[in-house]
This record gives C-alpha cells, sequence and structure tokens, in this order.
C-alpha cells in the first residue's frame, strides 16, 4: 500500500513492485546491448527489443496500469542511467498529449545520484501548463518559479530501491534533481501518451503477454 494517492497526490508508489528476478534480467540484457559496447539507448529501444518491452511491460506494471484506470501507449523510454538533470516542469506543456509516466528503480538510488522529485497536488493546480516548460541546464523558468515560490508545501523526493515504481499523472510539476559527482541513478523511465494509440498494432499498450509480432511493420 502506498502512503501516496494517484488522484490525490498526483501520484503513487509500490515497493518492490518487479521481483528482483525480473530486474536482474532487464540489467544484464543492458549492459549486453548498450553499458558494454559505449552505446547510448535511444527513446524507441522498446520498439526494438522485446526484453525491454517485457520488462517495461511487466505483468505487474499492467495490473497497476489498469487498476488505477490508466490508458495510453509508450511515447518514449529513457532507459540511460547517466544524464543531465532537468528543471521544474510538467509533461503536459505545448501540443504533447502525455498523460503519465512510469518511474521503475533498478536499485537503492543515493540522493547524490539525482533523485526524481514532484509536488504533491500539483496536478490539480490552476496554472497555464503551457508555460510550464524545463529549461535548459537544469534551470527552472520564470513563469514556474513564481508559482513555486508561493507553493506551501515541499517537494517528494523519491527515495526508490531495487523493484519499486512510481506512477505520476502528466500534469503533476515534476523534475529529475541535479546529481553529485558520479553516481549513476540506476533506472527507468516510460512516457505514456494518447497519440500513440493510432501508431501500434496492439491499441494503446505494449502487453508482453500479447506482443507477438514487430509493432513497426
Amino acid at each position: 500500500m502506498s502512503e501516496f494517492d494517484y488522484q490525490e497526490d498526483g501520484f503513487v508508489i509500490y515497493r518492490g513492485l518487479i521481483p528482483a528476478e525480473a530486474v536482474d534480467r532487464y540489467i544484464d540484457f543492458l549492459d549486453d546491448q548498450f553499458f558494454s559496447k559505449g552505446k547510448r539507448s535511444k527513446d524507441d529501444e522498446y520498439l526494438r527489443h522485446p526484453e525491454i518491452r517485457d520488462f517495461l511491460c511487466h505483468i505487474t506494471i499492467e495490473d497497476k496500469r489498469k487498476e488505477l484506470g490508466l490508458e495510453a501507449g509508450i511515447e518514449a523510454n529513457l532507459l540511460n542511467w547517466n544524464y543531465e538533470h532537468v528543471g521544474w516542469h510538467s509533461d503536459r506543456m505545448g501540443s504533447m498529449t502525455r498523460r503519465f509516466g512510469i518511474f521503475y528503480a533498478l536499485d537503492y538510488m543515493p540522493p547524490e545520484s539525482g533523485r526524481f522529485a514532484i509536488y504533491p497536488g500539483s496536478h490539480k493546480w490552476d496554472i497555464d501548463l503551457m508555460k510550464c516548460t524545463p529549461g535548459y541546464r537544469g534551470e527552472t523558468n520564470e513563469y514556474l518559479a513564481q508559482v513555486l515560490s508561493e507553493v506551501k508545501n515541499e517537494p517528494y523526493f523519491f527515495d526508490g530501491g531495487k523493484g519499486d515504481v512510481l506512477f505520476w499523472d502528466a500534469e503533476a510539476i515534476h523534475r529529475r534533481s541535479e546529481k553529485q559527482g558520479e553516481t549513476l541513478r540506476k533506472s527507468a523511465v516510460v512516457l505514456c501518451a494518447d497519440n500513440m494509440r493510432t501508431q501500434h498494432k496492439e491499441g494503446f499498450w505494449y502487453c508482453p503477454l500479447f506482443m507477438e509480432e514487430d509493432p513497426r511493420q
């Protein structure tokens, strides 16, 4: 049971949701395909590798997605562990049709690794989401900085452990915190959007239980 409520807080956390053996298989695959070869993953690797798709759409994830009533398609996967921090922003900016995101912790993420941070309840704020774009080099734009200066509650920093999963509403204000040193944030992130429904054969979600064809064909 999460201490947060998706409808009320704009995010929910499930501790130990993905079995350790599934996490280990995924990490081994990343190491074999990317890390050991010095390659960076792309935003659509889930289309190319069933091993990635199976992990991102693990049956435990599917069960919680359905339980929360979330329906959208995978727009992008963010799989690299070494990244630039991003300022406070919403995922519903501009013409984007993102509905929610999923953060997968692959191991304990210490504070210096650059944690995922989010303002509880910010998906209900009366603000102009079109102006809530992330600034360059981790900066927060002037409009959102002014909004946050008037907010009374504090952001929540996700201290994920192996197999922990966080679902968040795309309208919630969140960021990738600045990391300290070379500590890696061992995680995966999926961003999900409405407009993916018409592009993928399986409807609006890649579920490994039913995915038997290359979705690009």
